[in-house]
Order: C-alpha cells, then sequence, then structure tokens
C-alpha cells in the first residue's frame, strides 16, 4: 500500500470545490451561521465569502423563503443523511437567484454532531421536481461532486447496504448507482486483492472506535484496470446497533502516477549517491549493502509491509552518506578514533540527513538516517530520542547495523563473529534496542539466515 495520508475530508472537498466552475461549498454550524464559504458563493449571490461568514442562509432570502427554510432547518434531524433544498435567494443585487443545495452532517470521533457541509449552485428556473429518490432532476450539482458521495451502512448482524450514491459512481467503478445499491458486495469484489484485508481492517477500526475513516487502495475495474481511491467518512452509530458512514471517494490515480514517477527518480538519486560513497570509501559501501540486506530480513521478519520495507531498504542503503564530509582518513583509520575524531564521525547521520530534509519522499527516509544511532533507553544521539519516538524503521536499521558492524571487518579490527553480535544484541534487548526488533534479528541468527551478509 501506499503510505497512508492523514487529509482532512473538508480540506479535499474545499480543494475540489474550490476548483470547480459554478459550485459553492459551504459549512454552517449549529446555530445555523455560514462558518466556511468558497469563493464562488460571489458569482451566484454577489456577496464575498466575507460578507456571508456568520450570518444564516436565509439572511439571503425574501421573507417568505426565509421562514420556510428557518423551519426546515429547525427540525432537521442531526442524524439523517444528505438533504435536497430548492431555493430562491436575493442577490446582492436584488435579483432572485435559483440555487439547488445538497448538504450533509459531520460528526467528531464522540458522534457528536459538528456542522453541516454542502454545495449549492444553479438551477433551471421552473424545473423543481425530484425524482423518486430524492435527487432532483436538474442533477447539477449532484453530477459535479468530484468523486461519488454515498452513505454505507452495516447493520449488527454483518449485512450492509449503500444509498444515496452520486452520480461518480459511473467514473470511478464503471457500475451505476442502481447495480452498487442492489449488490454492495460489487464494491467490495473490486477491490485488489494485496489491499483487501487492509480495507476491511480500516473500515473494522472505523466502526469499533467510532473513528473517521481515511484510506487509500486500489481497485480493479472492468475496462480502466487498476486505479487508486482514496476514501473519507465519519462513522455514525445508531440506536439499533448499525453504523453508517456519509463517505466521499476520489479517484487519484493520476496524482499517485505522478507520484510514483517521481519517487523512481528520486530511487535513481539515491542509488547513484551509495554508489558515489562506495567509489570515495570502498569499506562504508560494502558495509551499507550489508546493513541493507540484514536489516530487510529483520522486516521481514516481523510482517512489515512491502511498501515500508522499500523505504527501510533505501534508508539503509545510503544511511552513513554523511560520512562524504568525514575526512577519509579518518574513516579508514587503522587504530582506534581519538575522542575528537569520534565526535566528528558522530556527525554523520545528521549531516546525510540534512542532505535529503527538503527531498519529498513517500517514504520517511531523511528521518530513518538522523534517527538510526537513536537508543531506546536516550543513550544514542544526535537527539537522544526515548522508546516510540524513535522510527520502527530507524530501530530495525540501528540493530542491523550493530550487528553488521561487530561481525565484520573493521579498519581498525578484526571481525568479532556473528556469536559476539548476537550477545550484544541479546544483552540490550528491551534497553538499548527495541526488544521486537531485537528477537527477529536473532531468530534470523540462530536460523543462520544472516551469515551470508557478515564480512568475517
Amino acid at each position: 500500500m501506499a503510505d497512508k495520508r492523514n487529509v482532512p475530508m473538508d480540506k479535499i472537498k474545499r480543494v475540489a470545490f474550490d476548483r470547480s466552475i459554478n459550485d459553492w461549498l459551504w459549512e454552517i454550524g449549529e446555530n445555523g451561521t455560514f462558518t466556511y464559504s468558497s469563493p464562488q458563493c460571489e458569482s451566484l449571490l454577489g456577496y464575498t465569502p466575507e460578507e456571508i461568514a456568520g450570518k444564516a442562509p436565509w439572511v439571503f432570502m425574501n421573507p417568505a423563503e426565509a421562514n420556510r427554510l428557518e423551519k426546515l432547518f429547525s427540525e432537521i434531524n442531526h442524524n439523517e443523511g444528505f438533504h435536497f433544498l430548492q431555493d430562491t435567494c436575493i442577490a446582492k443585487n436584488g435579483n432572485e437567484v435559483f440555487l439547488e443545495s445538497v448538504g450533509s452532517p459531520f460528526f467528531n470521533s464522540n458522534n457528536q454532531f459538528m456542522d453541516y457541509k454542502g454545495v449549492s449552485g444553479y438551477t433551471r428556473v421552473g424545473n423543481h421536481k425530484t425524482r423518486k429518490d430524492g435527487i432532483p432532476t436538474t442533477n447539477l450539482l449532484w453530477g459535479n461532486i468530484p468523486g461519488v458521495i454515498f452513505r454505507y451502512t452495516q447493520m449488527p448482524d454483518g449485512s450492509d447496504s449503500i444509498e444515496n450514491i452520486s452520480p461518480g459512481s459511473k467514473l470511478i467503478w464503471e457500475l451505476s448507482a442502481d447495480e452498487i445499491k442492489s449488490d454492495p458486495t460489487i464494491l467490495w469484489q473490486q477491490i485488489h486483492p494485496e489491499d483487501l484485508d487492509e480495507f476491511k481492517n480500516s473500515v473494522g477500526i472505523s466502526k469499533q472506535l467510532l473513528k473517521k475513516w481515511d484510506h487509500v487502495y486500489r481497485i480493479i475495474t472492468p475496462s480502466s484496470g487498476v486505479k487508486w481511491l482514496h476514501g473519507i467518512g465519519s462513522p455514525v452509530k445508531q440506536t439499533n446497533g448499525a453504523v453508517f458512514w456519509d463517505v466521499f471517494v476520489s479517484d487519484i490515480t493520476e496524482t499517485f502516477t505522478l507520484r510514483e514517477e517521481k519517487t523512481n527518480a528520486l530511487v535513481s538519486i539515491l542509488s547513484v549517491l551509495a554508489k558515489t560513497m562506495a567509489s570515495r570509501d570502498p569499506y562504508t559501501g560494502k558495509h551499507e549493502e550489508r546493513v541493507t540486506k540484514i536489516a530487510v530480513q529483520i522486516a521481514i521478519k516481523m510482517g512489515l509491509d512491502e511498501n515500508r520495507i522499500m523505504g527501510l531498504e533505501l534508508a539503509s542503503s545510503i544511511h552513513d552518506m554523511g560520512k562524504i564530509q568525514i575526512p577519509a582518513e579518518i574513516l579508514s583509520k587503522p587504530a582506534k578514533l581519538s575522542d575528537i575524531e569520534y565526535e566528528l564521525i558522530k556527525c554523520h547521520s545528521f549531516i546525510g540527513a540534512s542532505f535529503l530534509t527538503n527531498i519529498n519522499f513517500k517514504w520517511p527516509i531523511s528521518d530513518i538516517i538522523l534517527q538510526h544511532h537513536e537508543r531506546i533507553d536516550g543513550s544514542g544521539y544526535p537527539m537522544g530520542l526515548v522508546g516510540d519516538e524513535i522510527l520502527l524503521e530507524a530501530r530495525i536499521l540501528g540493530v542491523a547495523d550493530t550487528i553488521e558492524a561487530m561481525a565484520s571487518h573493521r579498519p581498525y579490527r578484526s571481525a568479532l563473529g556473528i556469536d559476539k553480535a548476537a550477545a550484544e544484541i541479546k544483552r540490550g534487548s528491551g534497553t538499548i534496542y527495541d526488544s521486537n526488533v531485537a528477537a527477529a534479528a536473532l531468530l534470523l541468527i540462530k536460523e543462520g539466515k544472516l551469515q551470508p551478509y557478515i564480512d568475517g
């Protein structure tokens, strides 16, 4: 999977809707006043977002319409789903403007109502009929949503249902709303087999903890093949035990593909950096190669996912790149380093991380390199981080680095051997080294799977 990006739903909607041509995105608080308004309100009503902020929607209507909407808003049950409203507003220039609006309530993790988020746009004068499913016949807004919106419900017995589906379902899943409503499992069937378990787990956690669902995953469609989707929804538990989410799903395939291409280019750059380091300091180059293989084996043994292992592999391959600024005679010194020389060597993790700080990888490469000499009891460097303050990848890299350094030849001494390395990891398990990482490494050593990566 791609790394999970934690982007709020309202931010995604704002970016999408704010770029639309005609539609006006808004948010209304519990007291019935606008807390947010996108710039499109000015093209519809002539008012700027600043002029609309803090005012109720009925302020912009004639008295009859205002009374009707104010009464309707007071009667709305916050637990209900989407509401389709058609209103006659009065623009700043005094003209009547006919609008269609779609809104939905949003809740926090404690199932408390926060606000309504919705969108409004022009409707055709005199055409105010609605279809049987409650969707306006003009469909101006419902069909312009940059993605798909729907309500997904899970019953206590595990059965589920989908309703109130916007027309975007055709663009995303190549399925009509009627096809999806008649058989919700059809959406589960499109999820990429490699992503299905994680998808189910994400929904399960959201349901159990009543926590916002925010997930990136792949589907396989009949004609378009693999797509990357980003889904977000806030769970609401009903009195009968059922849980529903009002979900917004968008297609991020193009964005994801561009990022993958950028990532591939950056990976190539890292490979060049690793080779450059190896040509300047052959010992460090070989050390990084062996540490990388050990770290990957530990990560596999611990069950890390493929994407996370790839990030660890890349970081490990250049984890000592900061040594490029350390004098070569110190790196290859055949005797024990002086205190000053050792302090200089200790700067390499900070220097290496600084080279990559402003490069936007999809993995925390810079942080892994920066932290690979941190220790869980706070005795490491350069920041003295403790426990979970240290990235798991950095904890794995730290153990792999220690094993290779002790078991292999060093410029100033002969190899101590894999048994001495194992004793050190066992001694520091739970104090210096992460106990889970240490356990995985010790098991690999016992199985003989790290010996091929030792220069001893």
